[in-house]
């Protein structure tokens, strides 16, 4: 070999080199020997071949490979003699010089080759400190190139570099809070990906890595996944266990399938004896906190059973051998510890699924393979039967067991009350009437002394619960049986209990509200009665009195729900006066957490019955004084608080954040979280107003008592869809992003409303969602602001996307009620009024026109009338284009005669007329001059000097001469706009 090499110049090996990776070695040898016999000629040479490759910037494999063979041979030249050694640094020096290139190229194959040297380095390389130095000085510079690639690879080439320290955790590392800066402000998806690709796993990354989840680009979040499944052989020991469970919810719910492989490997990871759990799921589900990331845990459980890691045929075999889990005897041994509880849970849920899912799809298939889906369900079945007790009785005593434990056991009871009423068969009569024994057992079972008001509600307690009315559904057969069970509980607590006590009240508060969320009507359940107890009385006396004022919040709270399930059964009758009454006075509560169970109550009653089925129970005082209205503009002026209140938490925040003093600290923080709270509570109005809303052409089919729709009118859903427009426009509402999204996402539904409903409703309400937006104002001067043009923006965006449903829109009067604001607003407000106009000529010019089929020719007049002043007016360079737009197809739709001149000063002195009588309009925040006059003497000045000539912008002729007399007017404009150069500024 040595002798096939030996007559080979510097230039025959790169080229060589470059053909194929496996001869590399081979290769390395000869350049070594060349080194070896003269090193001065021998680098001159080398530096000269280096060069070609160092000015190709698109990759190739070729250059690819010659890059990784000079980082191969200069990595082995750093384990040599001190010549190797100084050619190491040679090259290292060379390449720093070379990065500070005006070529980008030159800067971009200089920082990768530097990067691979370093990465091949082994970790007794001889470099000296000076080049060292350098390298990281060169490569911390290169971090602000302008070329991404330059940037990347300068984040490759530092990560070497990166210094741990003594204790592993780089606390001392001055390169490492560079990296995770950039991290955060870097705008190229591939070099995000670098930077997480080469960030070490300590207490400085992890929150930045974490946050990476939520990057825009699959590729970062996918790296983020690797990164933390490969860091310390996949230990998630580095992460608090909230980052654990967040880390989980996001990678397995991620829309991309390359993400949530990538989050199942890290799952996996830590599951690995590597992992720190030793291959053991309950150690693994331990290290989550089950009790309180529940959701995440079940996921977590869900793909091990998925990807065949966990069996849960063996678990339930193992367990039924060993007498273990589900089979513990109900009188012996300890309870099973929460772990145990969800396991069990996940895994009969998950083999009872399977059973179902292949029995059915042995119904539907033939022949052999009706036959393997019917034995795959029947070994499912059997598994299934080997991790349940052998009777459902053994089951629910098991269940019961559990629930006298006590409060620290309830979420291992909840679990197997789930199992219960999930995968059991309850048709056995022993078995159901144990469940129904059980469940009004836990009904009737009082608070333990002690307890608190507070401990009656929360999350836990809701689940429960669900829990216990799962079951009640799968055990009892219909309403009357399990009125009679819930109404006997009821009366047991009026007899036994100390009504006097809150936490009692809440507790029976929530048996009642189970009790109504059980019952399908209400009807059936009026006449019945048990122990002297029946529902009329439950809810005229325990829940009208904890509704009242003075009441405990959490009771009130408690009460407001159970009233607003008893009034969504059945629709509101003459006795609802008092009942929705209470839910308007709740709905002004100053608790905030009643405010909005009160909010969210009305808005559920309203959307099953129909908002004006309301209005007929309204307080009697509310027809006859002030401030009288109906629901849903009670609802609209909560909606209408949410972005005052954030404002007030921002500001309050921004206060807590600038002060010194610890209490005062925290009063404000107090005070933010507070405002924060009430932006919650009117979030949930606008919640429930955009479902009124997005359902409004179902609700127009309700009839209220007099007969009236049940419904919103145009004009109410024209004035909701107006406030829903401000508030997702709206600045404060930055600070809610799940409160805007759920905006967006209703007022798309809207549009889509079948039969173009929709559209014309967001039609309506786009002008006075525009001016209420006008209303404010952030800075002052020429840095004013206003959200009136994302508001039109997004408005426009909801009008054309998607076309199928345009039809039934009433275009010419949505485009007179635009073009009129757009004159009538031209020339006034500043710099305000300027986005404002250039904002309606964009709708102008991108809404469409109406043929002279879908309209008068009054309405074309009009719009005609409009666009001639517009041409006239306006000199915007970005608005003139598009009111030439709008005028062309005007014109083309009026189809007028060729020879028809302007259209009269009084056509759109009445546009303008009927514009400004229009009550639905909010004030504008500035003095709009009537432009339209002045406009108009001026066009007529104009037009005398240019010897008396008139154009034509009606005619369609005539509106292309127009269109090129403006353009070549707007192209002088256009030229004083630009700077010096002759080049765009930025």
């Amino acid at each position: 070999m040595v002798a096939k090499t030996a007559g080979m110049s510097v230039g025959e090996i790169f080229n060589q080199a470059q053909r194929s990776r496996v001869s590399h070695a081979k290769w390395a040898g000869a350049l070594a020997s060349k080194r070896a016999e003269d090193s001065e000629a021998f680098e001159e040479t080398f530096f000269t071949c280096l060069q070609h490759v160092l000015l190709v910037f698109k990759k190739e494999p070729n250059v690819e490979r010659v890059v990784r063979f000079v980082a191969e041979f200069a990595a082995a030249a750093g384990e040599g003699d001190e010549e190797a050694s100084a050619f190491l640094g040679n090259l290292l020096e060379r390449l720093v010089d070379y990065s500070d290139c005006s070529n980008k190229a030159v800067r971009y194959r200089s920082c990768q080759i530097i990067a691979e040297t370093l990465q091949s380095l082994s970790e007794d390389a001889d470099v000296s400190e000076d080049t060292v130095e350098a390298v990281e000085q060169a490569m911390v510079v290169r971090l602000r190139d302008k070329i991404p690639q330059v940037r990347a690879m300068a984040v490759r080439a530092l990560h070497r570099l990166l210094d741990a320290g003594d204790d592993d955790t780089y606390a001392d590392c001055s390169l490492l809070p560079r990296l995770v800066d950039l991290l955060s402000t870097e705008r190229t998806a591939a070099v995000r990906k670098e930077i997480v690709a080469n960030l070490p796993l300590c207490e400085a990354t992890v929150q930045p890595l974490v946050a990476r989840t939520l990057d825009v680009s699959e590729d970062v979040r996918a790296s983020v996944y690797h990164v933390l499944a490969c860091a310390s052989n996949g230990s998630m020991w580095g992460l608090s266990i909230a980052d654990r469970a967040l880390l989980l919810r996001r990678g397995l719910a991620d829309r991309s399938r390359g993400v949530q492989t990538r989050a199942a490997e890290m799952l996996l990871a830590w599951l690995s004896e590597e992992g720190g759990c030793g291959g053991d799921v309950l150690k693994l589900m331990s290290a989550l906190d089950v009790e309180t990331h529940e959701a995440d845990v079940v996921a977590a459980l869900q793909i091990l059973l998925l990807t065949g890691n966990v069996s849960a045929a063996e678990l339930a075999r193992g367990a039924r051998d060993a007498r273990a889990g589900l089979h513990t005897p109900p009188d012996a041994g300890a309870p099973l510890t929460p772990e145990e509880a969800l396991l069990w849970r996940v895994v009969c849920e998950q083999l009872a699924q399977d059973a179902n899912a292949h029995g059915r799809a042995a119904m539907n298939a033939l022949g052999q393979a009706a036959n393997v889906e019917a034995a795959t369900a029947g070994d499912h079945a059997a598994a299934l039967e080997a991790a349940l007790p052998d009777t459902t009785e053994q089951l629910v005593a098991l269940c019961g067991r559990h629930a006298e434990a006590g409060p620290a056991h309830r979420f291992a009871a909840r679990q197997l009350l789930l199992v219960a009423a999930r995968c059991t068969d309850l048709a056995d009569s022993l078995g159901r009437a144990a469940a129904c024994q059980l469940v009004s057992e836990l009904l009737r079972r009082a608070p333990a002394e002690g307890a608190t008001p507070e401990g009656e509600t929360g999350a836990e307690v809701a689940a429960w619960g669900d829990a216990v009315v799962e079951l009640a559904a799968s055990a009892f057969v219909g309403d009357e049986e399990a009125g009679t069970v819930f109404l006997g509980a009821l009366a047991h607590m009026s007899k036994c209990w100390n009504m006097e006590d809150a936490a009692c009240r809440v507790r029976a508060l929530t048996v009642g509200q189970l009790m109504l969320r059980r019952l399908s009507s209400v009807r059936g359940a009026l006449d019945m009665t048990v122990d002297g107890m029946t529902l009329p009385l439950v809810v005229d006396t325990l829940v009208a009195r904890c509704c009242e004022e003075g009441e405990h919040p959490a009771a009130r709270a408690a009460a407001v729900r159970c009233l607003g399930s008893y009034l969504m059964l059945d629709r509101p009758g003459a006795a609802s006066r008092g009942h929705v009454a209470c839910l308007l006075a709740a709905m002004a509560a100053e608790d905030v957490a009643v405010a909005a169970d009160a909010t969210r109550a009305l808005c559920d009653v309203a959307l099953v019955w129909g908002p004006r089925c309301l209005d007929a129970f309204l307080p009697a005082a509310a027809a006859e004084g002030a401030g009288a209205d109906t629901a849903l503009q009670r609802l609209l002026a909560q909606v209408a608080a949410a972005g005052e209140a954030l404002e007030s938490a921002a500001a309050a925040g921004k206060k807590a954040a600038r002060s010194r003093s610890a209490k005062t600290k925290e009063l404000l923080e107090a005070e933010r979280a507070g405002w924060a709270s009430r932006a919650a509570a009117a979030g949930v109005a606008a919640e429930g107003v955009a479902k009124l809303l997005a359902h409004n052409h179902l609700l127009a089919n309700g009839r209220t008592s007099a007969g009236a729709p049940a419904g919103m009118d145009p004009a109410e859903a024209a004035a909701a869809a107006a406030q829903l427009l401000t508030a997702y426009a709206d600045p404060a509402t930055e600070e809610a992003p799940d409160m805007r999204q759920m905006l967006a996402t209703a007022l798309e539904a809207v549009a889509a409303m079948p039969e173009g409903g929709g559209r014309q409703t967001i039609a309506d309400a786009l002008l006075p969602a525009a001016r209420r937006a006008l209303q404010h104002v952030t800075g002052t001067g020429r840095s004013a602001k206003t959200t009136a043009p994302q508001v039109l923006s997004f408005g426009l965006h909801l009008l054309t996307v998607g076309g199928e449903n345009g039809a039934s829109v009433e275009w010419g009067v949505l485009l007179e009620r635009l073009g009129a604001e757009a004159v009538r607003c031209h020339g006034s407000g500043g710099s305000i009024g300027k986005t404002y106009v250039g904002a309606l000529c964009r709708c102008l010019g991108t809404l469409p026109v109406p043929t002279q089929r879908e309209a008068s020719a009054e309405e074309l007049g009009n719009l005609r009338a409009i666009a001639e002043h517009l041409v006239r007016a306006v000199k915007d360079a970005a608005a003139v284009k598009d009111v030439r737009a709008f005028a062309e197809r005007v014109g083309a739709a009026a189809d007028a005669e060729e020879d028809g001149g302007e259209v009269g000063q009084g056509v759109l002195d009445a546009v303008l007329a009927r514009h400004l009588s229009d009550r639905t309009l909010p004030g504008l925040p500035f003095d709009a001059s009537d432009s339209s006059s002045s406009s108009e003497e001026e066009g007529g000045a104009a037009r005398r000097a240019r010897g008396g000539r008139t154009t034509r912008a009606a005619a369609p002729r005539g509106a292309k001469k127009g269109a090129r007399a403006s353009e070549d007017e707007d192209e002088g404009e256009e030229s004083e706009t630009e700077d010096g150069s002759g080049m765009e500024t930025e």
